[in-house]
């Protein structure tokens, strides 16, 4: 389902759930992915129980009251890891890295580490 890991919050350790760009556009949709996303990518998000007030605000915060539901109901009260964006950079990395610039200079200008695109460019000579 998706990858999961332990964050300490004070003294208890709360399970987080990474929720891929695939699996969110498959349980809420494009559109509302991108909003979710837009609103909270990139950070821990607690998954509301469906019918719950946050559920509520969890549909205005994406416009439709029908994935978020879906949501609810798949992670009801999970901590999940959200993408920082919806569509995949490496296109973007690739063509920064054929102008010249250096994979430091490629990962300050998109915001990822400098590791995610050395792996890119390996890939791309492979």
């Amino acid at each position: 389902m998706g990858r999961t890991a332990n964050v300490p919050q004070g003294d208890t350790d709360y399970p987080i759930r990474y929720l891929s760009r695939e699996r969110l556009i498959a349980l809420v949709g494009e559109d509302a992915a991108r909003r979710l996303v837009a609103e909270r990518g990139g950070r821990y998000f607690r998954v509301p129980h469906p019918g719950s007030p946050e559920c509520d605000l969890l549909a205005a915060v994406i416009g439709d009251a029908c994935a978020a539901h879906r949501l609810a109901a798949t992670l009801p009260g999970e901590r999940v890891a959200l993408p920082r964006r919806i569509t995949g950079i490496a296109p973007q990395i690739q063509m920064l890295a054929s102008q010249g610039l250096t994979a430091g200079e490629i990962s300050r200008r998109l915001g990822c580490a400098v590791q995610y695109v050395w792996s890119i460019l390996r890939a791309r000579r492979q």
